[in-house]
């Protein structure tokens, strides 16, 4: 699993995919370019 911080709201976002748009659950940001980092828990 990927991880991203949202730098407006401080939410964390994960995904199963690093690419294409990404964008914040909670205030809806474009993470797209931030920088995700790979979790732990990779089941």
């Amino acid at each position: 699993m990927y991880k991203k911080e949202c730098p407006n709201c401080n939410g964390s976002s994960y995904s199963s995919c690093s690419k294409g748009k990404w964008f914040c659950p909670y205030c809806e940001e474009d993470l797209t370019e931030v920088e995700e980092v790979m979790t732990e828990d990779n089941d």
